[in-house]
This record gives structure tokens, C-alpha cells and sequence, in this order.
């Protein structure tokens, strides 16, 4: 009978799990689909958010949503261009470690899961390592070196940098925020 409580407990974990992956593709996607329309459908949105609020508001309502609609467009226009730039990044690195017959497939394992940043390392190296651990010890110790490198440039260089242009803040307050989500993600 033991077996049956350990088997519900693994069951009730994988459900867990399941759920809770589910639950996260689900507001990933919610997410991009409402920042798509918030930046498509411009005009009707600022119609709308005018309707809410006094006339006597609506100079000022019209303002800060054009301000917030430019932003994210502007944010996705450079979150583009940092995806671009790691693709580029890591397809020379990977081509210059060797590992050429799948530089491009990991390359844009990068490029796909770049809008997810503390995700898209962990499963670069889910899929790179077994590749690497195939070819050379030495292939391993030079793609860690590359999986290091990326992920120093990325959040001490390029995101500060990118994102200072994409939302017009000072890099050292966008550094600071990377920090308090880290502490947070990983507390």
C-alpha cells in the first residue's frame, strides 16, 4: 500500500508541474498577444481609455497612452534587435568552437528564447551539452566558456545598453532592476 501513496504523491507532482508550466506559457502568451494589439490597434485604445475619464482629462489621457504605446513599441523593436544581435553572437562563437554542423539550430535556440531571459540559457545548455559532451571534453569547456561569456555580455552590456535606447532609462536603474528580478526569481 505504500507504493500506491508514493505513486498518488508522483502523480500529484507531475500535475503540479504540469499546471504550473501550462500556467506559464498561458500568461507568456496572453502577454505578447495584448502588447501586439496594444501597439496594433492605437487609435481605438486611445478612443477607449479617453471614454473612461472626465473630457476634461482627455488631452492628458491621450498623452501618457502615446507615451506608453511608444514605449513598447519601442521596446519591441530593440528586444528584436538584441535577439538578432545574441544570434549573431553565438552563431560566430559556436562556429569558432567547432561545433559548425549545428552552430545555426543553436543559434537560433537563442534567437527563439532570448525573449525569455533567464529561461533561455538553461535551455541552451539542456541542448547544447549532450551535443558537446559528444564531440570533445574540450568542446565542453569552450561551449561554457561561450554559455559565460553570452550571458556576461547580455546582462552587463548589451541589455542595459539596448534597453537604455528602447525605454529611454538610465542603464544603471535598468542593471538595478535586473538585479531585484534575479534576487527575486532565485530566492
Amino acid at each position: 500500500q505504500w507504493w500506491l501513496v508514493a505513486a498518488g504523491q508522483v502523480v500529484n507532482t507531475w500535475a503540479t508541474i504540469a499546471w504550473a508550466v501550462w500556467g506559464f506559457l498561458f500568461d507568456l502568451i496572453l502577454v505578447l498577444f495584448l502588447t501586439f494589439f496594444l501597439v496594433i490597434d492605437r487609435s481605438n485604445l486611445n478612443n477607449f481609455f479617453r471614454s473612461l475619464f472626465p473630457p476634461v482629462y482627455s488631452k492628458y489621457i491621450e498623452e501618457k497612452t502615446n507615451s506608453i504605446q511608444t514605449k513598447i513599441w519601442w521596446w519591441v523593436r530593440w528586444q528584436f534587435a538584441l535577439m538578432m544581435l545574441m544570434f549573431i553572437l553565438s552563431l560566430v562563437w559556436l562556429f569558432i568552437i567547432w561545433m559548425w554542423e549545428y552552430a545555426v539550430t543553436l543559434a537560433m535556440i537563442i534567437w527563439i528564447w532570448e525573449m525569455l531571459p533567464y529561461i533561455w540559457p538553461i535551455i541552451f545548455l539542456l541542448i547544447a551539452l549532450p551535443i558537446a559532451f559528444n564531440m570533445w571534453l574540450f568542446v565542453v569547456l569552450k561551449l561554457l566558456i561561450l554559455y559565460w561569456v553570452l550571458q556576461f555580455l547580455e546582462w552587463n552590456i548589451l541589455v542595459p545598453t539596448v534597453m537604455n535606447k528602447a525605454v529611454w532609462l538610465n542603464p544603471i536603474v535598468i542593471l538595478l532592476v535586473i538585479l531585484i528580478w534575479f534576487q527575486f526569481l532565485w530566492v
